[in-house]
């Protein structure tokens, strides 16, 4: 069981009972703790994002490269397309207003789409710490599955509610055209889809 917030936008605790099943846990955890068997994890998530590259032999330092690379574009492309500037990614933790307003609706977006991701996770009996991206990070897999759907969710809406908000920055907006995204994608579905269970 998960307590969570209104339509799962926050995270508070989660609560297991001692006759769940662990089958999803135990392949995660096998998963991630194989080295090779790791590394096929990351390139097919990674192949969502670049589907015309073959990443056959690509190291995983290599891929992060690409898709940090990747990412910064998308930021650029966005602030293009939306008529809206764009100084870079800032976040200053515990500091959200003194950041700009795409830096605080994506600051925003990317807590509630974690949230809804770890209420995902858990549900299905896996973990938010066995990442296969990510490491050394409080929920590395929430990151991971993260990354498959910011870039409509949180960083499209970002640009978007910038340019339509005229640079003001209205939370209850902001939560109300992230979970219209989420629906219409059907993220809770997909995940359960993506992850089995």
């Amino acid at each position: 069981m998960c307590w969570v917030g209104e339509d799962s936008l926050l995270f508070y605790a989660v609560g297991k009972s001692p006759c769940s099943n662990t089958r999803n846990f135990r392949r995660q955890a096998k998963l991630s703790c194989d080295p090779k068997a790791s590394l096929d994890v990351a390139r097919r998530m990674f192949a969502t994002r670049f589907p015309e590259v073959d990443l056959t032999g690509k190291k995983l330092k290599e891929i992060m490269g690409m898709e940090g690379y990747r990412v910064r574009q998308l930021y650029e492309e966005k602030a293009s397309e939306y008529q809206v500037g764009w100084k870079g990614r800032n976040y200053i933790p515990g500091k959200m207003e003194l950041s700009d307003t795409t830096n605080q609706i994506l600051t925003s977006c990317n807590a509630a789409l974690y949230a809804l991701l770890t209420s995902c996770v858990y549900t299905l009996g896996y973990s938010p710490h066995l990442g296969f991206i990510h490491t050394g990070s409080p929920l590395p897999f929430i990151y991971d599955m993260a990354d498959l759907y910011k870039d409509y969710v949180c960083i499209d809406l970002a640009f978007k509610l910038t340019q339509e908000l005229a640079g003001s920055y209205n939370k209850y907006r902001v939560a109300s055209e992230f979970r219209m995204r989420v629906q219409e994608i059907k993220l809770l579905e997909n995940i359960a889809t993506i992850l089995g269970g």
